[in-house]
């Protein structure tokens, strides 16, 4: 990794103490495509993405998580928090939808974890995950704010703690 050799698990940490030093996942000579989806703008509030789906990737730019664990907070809690039940990579598709002052989305995904997996080959075969939520945004106390609500399914009839660590 670029930061060599930092332990990710110090102290007995359950998650990575240091993402960037899980990150990039291929060797330095080599590229990896961590999330590998398309997008599609349905009307003026909404977007369907399909694919390979990196939650790291995806919190990237948010304005308090994200930072791929090199700018930031470098402990996974805050680069994307895990659920325990959202593997860090899914094959699936997301919906997000908006209308002011609540943002929707809408998730089915592939109970796997697929961080270095590409292939189409025996997706769903263990299971479906699905998983709605909703998000306030506005002010309290004068600060931006937002509060949010989530449920998770699955048909799957385990839940492998490795497939949440990276």
């Amino acid at each position: 990794s670029a930061f060599g050799d930092i332990p990710m698990f110090r102290g007995g940490a359950l998650f990575p103490t240091h993402v960037g030093t899980a990150l990039p996942l291929a060797a330095r000579d080599q590229v990896e495509a961590t999330s590998l989806y398309v997008t599609q703008r349905i009307g003026s509030a909404a977007t369907l993405m399909v694919g390979k789906i990196n939650a790291v990737d995806l919190l990237a730019r948010d304005p308090f998580f994200g930072g791929w664990g090199t700018q930031r907070f470098e402990h996974i809690a805050f680069v994307a928090p895990p659920s325990g039940l959202v593997p860090p990579v899914v094959m699936g598709a997301v919906l997000t939808a908006a209308k002011a002052p609540f943002s929707y989305t809408v998730m089915v995904y592939d109970p796997g974890d697929h961080t270095r997996d590409y292939s189409l080959e025996g997706l769903f075969e263990t299971g479906v995950n699905a998983q709605v939520g909703v998000t306030w945004n506005g002010e309290v106390g004068g600060r931006t704010t937002n509060l949010g609500v989530s449920a998770t399914g699955s048909t799957t009839d385990k839940i492998d703690l490795g497939d949440i660590l990276l």
